[in-house]
C-alpha cells in the first residue's frame, strides 16, 4: 500500500493493481503534509496543519495534530498528539517514541515524544528563528537524521546529516548545524524529499520537475511536472505530481494530483494513478502488506 498525504486528505493506493482503495478526510484540517511509519506504534502516522486563530489573515499554520492510521475496517485514524508553536510543518520522521517535525517558518526541527505527549527539544538550524533555510524534508537513514534545506532559491539546496546519538534531548534547544555535516547539492534549488536509494539519496527539485541523485548529482527523472513525494518499492519508484498553480489556488479540490510509477533501474515511466481533488501531493509512504493487519489490505 502507498499512503499519499495531500492538501485534501490521505489517499490509499493498492500497489498490486494501482488503484485508489480508500481516502482519509480529516475535519477542519488546513492540509495534510508529512507522513511516515512509526515502529514504536506499528502504524503509519501523519500530520495535519491546523488553522491559526487569525486565519485567514495569518496564512501559515502555527500548530499541528499528529494522527495514526488505525486498523479497523474503515481505515480510520486516531489523534496521538497536538504540537503547539510549530509553524508551517512539512515532512516528519520517527525514531523510537520520538517524532521529528519540520518547523519550517522557525528554521528548526521540533522533537515530540509520543510517550510523554509533549515537545521535548528543538533542533535549531542556525541562530535565527526565521524561514531562512526553509527546512522541509526529513528522513531517517540507519543512525542518522537527514534534513533537507531548501534555502528558498537564495542559494543552492543542501542536506544536513546528524547522527542520532549526537542529539541531546535534555536540552530545550540545540544547534543541529553545529553537530551535523552538510551535503552540498550543486546547482539544485527548491528541493523536497530525501529518499535513501542505492548508496545515494533521491531528491526532488520541484520547480524543475526533476528527481536526481544527491551524491552523484545526476538526473534520474525529468519532466515530471511539479514533483514532491518519493517512495521506492523493489524495482519500482513512485513519484508524486501536482499541477502548477498560483499559491492561493494550489490546494483547491478542483485540482487533481497524480502518483506516477517508474522503473527504479531505467527510470522509464510505467504508469500513473490520478488523485481526483487532491490539490497538492505532499508526501508518500509505502508500507509492505506484511506490516499491515486485517482490513488494511482491503481484500
Amino acid at each position: 500500500m502507498i499512503f499519499i498525504a495531500t492538501s485534501n486528505g490521505v489517499y490509499v493506493v493498492d500497489t498490486e493493481d494501482d488503484k485508489i482503495v480508500g481516502k482519509l478526510s480529516i475535519p477542519h484540517s488546513l492540509e495534510i503534509f508529512g507522513i511516515c511509519w512509526s515502529d514504536f506504534l506499528g502504524k503509519p502516522i501523519f500530520v495535519s496543519r491546523n488553522r491559526p486563530w487569525l486565519f485567514p489573515f495569518k496564512k501559515k499554520s502555527t500548530s499541528c495534530n499528529l494522527y495514526a492510521v488505525t486498523n479497523d475496517h474503515l481505515l480510520s485514524f486516531s489523534l496521538i498528539g497536538k504540537v503547539k508553536n510549530l509553524h508551517d510543518v512539512h515532512q516528519i520522521a520517527t525514531a523510537g517514541p520520538f517524532v521529528y517535525l519540520t518547523d519550517t517558518s522557525r528554521n528548526r526541527i521540533v522533537v515530540y515524544d509520543i510517550k510523554k505527549g509533549r515537545t521535548i527539544s528543538n533542533i535549531d538550524i542556525g541562530s535565527e528563528r526565521k524561514d531562512i533555510n526553509h527546512v522541509n524534508a526529513l528522513s531517517i537513514e540507519k543512525d542518522c537524521l537527514l534534513i533537507g534545506l531548501n534555502n528558498r532559491g537564495h542559494k543552492e539546496a543542501q542536506i544536513l546529516k546528524i547522527k542520532l546519538d549526537r542529539l541531546d534531548y535534555s536540552k530545550k534547544a540545540q544547534r543541529g548545524d553545529m553537530i551535523g555535516e552538510i551535503i552540498e547539492l550543486p546547482n539544485r534549488e527548491h528541493t523536497h524529499d530525501i529518499l535513501p536509494f542505492n548508496d545515494d539519496y533521491l531528491v526532488s527539485a520541484s520547480h524543475d520537475g526533476v528527481v536526481f541523485n544527491a551524491v552523484k548529482n545526476t538526473d534520474c527523472v525529468v519532466g515530471g511536472g511539479w514533483v514532491r513525494g518519493l517512495a521506492s518499492i523493489g524495482s519500482t519508484l513512485w513519484i508524486g505530481e501536482s499541477k502548477k498553480a498560483e499559491r492561493n489556488k494550489r490546494h483547491s479540490s478542483e485540482l487533481s494530483g497524480a502518483l506516477n510509477k517508474y522503473d527504479s533501474v531505467t527510470f522509464e515511466k510505467l504508469g500513473s494513478v490520478s488523485l481526483p481533488g487532491a490539490g497538492q501531493v505532499n508526501d508518500l509512504l509505502f508500507v509492505d502488506d506484511e506490516k499491515l493487519t486485517g482490513s488494511y489490505k482491503l481484500k
